[in-house]
């Protein structure tokens, strides 16, 4: 979903969202900030940024949460739809193909977009929740990397679905195990790793970054 459904990577769009706000300080910003720069040149350390981002949330209150992901998308996300890949999600359904996010952001924000867009289901990230109330802890396997893989082998099988027989969009060289594994490879606006490796390999690549709003 970041860097190909949307133009812009959420987790910017809401580390700018918490400095906004106040519940961030200098230093969860530099932090995040570094995390993004790894992230995009392929060093990322997702066990790490879901530790962090848990952490952040320990003791906060999961309602409070949702209705802030709410008022964040509408206000800040929702513009940064990437208009070429949404043509192409347009080109899937109009076949009957089943859409399903797989993304690294939280079901929070994939729930949003998944209901925009009318996809048929969603795979992401989840954090850890008692009594309506987060813990801080982030559930594994995270999902990204093997763990991206794993996590839609995983939905795949539910489903009686065959990976070998899907397509599938991503943008960082985390997404190569996936990517690896369909039929129908496509990289949307790649990190450098990732454009060599698509280049290596002949895959179909997209680099647009035309931003607009999702059409119902």
């Amino acid at each position: 979903m970041d860097g190909t459904l949307l133009v812009s990577q959420s987790a910017t769009l809401f580390i700018r969202y918490l400095w906004r706000e106040g519940l961030i300080g200098i230093a969860d910003l530099a932090r995040m900030g570094w995390g993004y720069v790894t992230y995009r040149f392929g060093f990322f350390n997702l066990a790490l940024a879901a530790d962090f981002a848990s952490n952040l949330l320990r003791g906060l209150e999961e309602a409070d949460i949702i209705k802030r992901c709410q008022a964040w998308y509408q206000d800040d996300v929702r513009q940064h739809y990437n208009q070429a890949v949404l043509g192409r999600l347009k080109w899937h359904q109009g076949r009957g193909h089943r859409v399903v996010l797989l993304s690294g952001a939280s079901t929070y924000l994939c729930d949003l977009v998944s209901d925009d867009i009318r996809a048929d289901d969603y795979i992401a990230n989840e954090f850890e929740i008692s009594d309506g109330v987060f813990t801080g802890r982030a559930k594994r396997p995270f999902c990204y990397g093997e763990g991206k893989l794993a996590r839609a082998r995983q939905w795949a099988d539910e489903k009686g679905v065959n990976l070998a027989d899907c397509y599938y969009y991503g943008d960082s060289i985390g997404d190569l195990p996936v990517l690896s594994e369909v039929a129908h490879p496509c990289v949307v606006n790649p990190d450098p790793r990732l454009r060599v490796e698509a280049r290596r390999r002949g895959w179909q690549a997209i680099d647009d970054s035309t931003r607009g709003l999702p059409t119902q």
